[in-house]
């Protein structure tokens, strides 16, 4: 393969890494609220257990979502996400 070849490739490469970090991030969150939904659900109906294992899930979805969040190279994405994840972290605070 020619030099030019190779950059285009490992630019295609790249971007597509970014979209499927993305992805990953954005179903992280939502599985995140799901699972603070289903805690806040469980604790109403008084199953204590199954609230806080499911409240300890969507706190290790945050925990993901910040650790992997550094690596999207768009700002402004990288920022929807980190707020989307605030959010996250203050509603798995109020369970």
């Amino acid at each position: 393969m020619k030099d030019a070849a190779i950059f285009d490739r490992f630019q295609e490469l790249h971007a597509r890494s970014q979209r499927l970090l993305i992805e990953f991030l954005k179903e992280e969150l939502q599985l995140g609220f799901t699972f603070a939904d289903f805690a806040a659900s469980e604790r109403v109906l008084g199953n204590l257990e199954h609230s806080e294992c499911a409240r300890h899930n969507a706190a290790n979805a945050a925990c993901a979502i910040r650790r992997f969040l550094t690596r999207v190279e768009n700002v402004e994405t990288r920022s929807t996400i980190s707020d989307n994840c605030t959010d996250l972290e203050s509603v798995v605070s109020a369970l």
